[in-house]
């Protein structure tokens, strides 16, 4: 499905890349429904393509992606709605590591504002000192209960409708359906 929103994020993205100006970490914020894990998707199979941006959706690293499981790549999802130290820990000891087959280590962390001050406090000593190789992305809709210090520490993607796109939400939603 083509979320047609997305398109300028994905450009802005592409442009960034282009001119070798990746940042360490990104925060992708948006209400529920928005796209931001589709947005993420293609922005991680950009990462980790060696053959071309976007995505060939052919190579190697495409194919490992695309099934789900990728060893440059590790997710960090909240257990009984917490993100604690030991998992933000876990999760840094992956990200620092050398690159198994492709250019960068990616860190997803889902509906990163459940960090607990002690994980938060984690998150942000790799911030401090990111490893070159490394982008860090969180996930979430509630952006402001992150920790000051560490939204002053990434870049922000704020997943929202413009004008003109919610007029074509409609047409959108219309289309989106199939009857029988």
């Amino acid at each position: 499905m083509n979320y047609y929103w997305l398109d300028k994020y994905l450009t802005q993205w592409h442009e960034a890349v282009s001119a070798d100006r990746k940042p360490q970490a990104v925060i992708i914020n948006g209400a529920r429904g928005m796209g931001k894990k589709v947005l993420l998707q293609q922005i991680v199979a950009d990462l980790l393509c060696r053959q071309s941006t976007p995505a060939c959706g052919q190579c190697q690293n495409c194919r490992l992606n695309q099934q789900g499981y990728h060893p440059d790549v590790d997710f960090l999802l909240p257990e009984k709605e917490m993100i604690k130290v030991k998992m933000i820990r876990d999760l840094t000891h992956f990200f620092i590591s050398t690159p198994h087959c492709s250019d960068h280590k990616l860190a997803i962390i889902e509906e990163a504002h459940l960090m607990n001050t002690a994980a938060a406090n984690a998150l942000l000593k790799v911030l401090e000192e990111p490893p070159s190789r490394g982008l860090l992305f969180l996930l979430t809709d509630s952006k402001h209960k992150l920790v000051p210090t560490i939204r002053s520490r990434c870049i922000t993607l704020d997943v929202v409708l413009n004008h003109a796109e919610r007029q074509q939400l409609p047409a959108w939603i219309n289309a989106q359906v199939h009857y029988p």
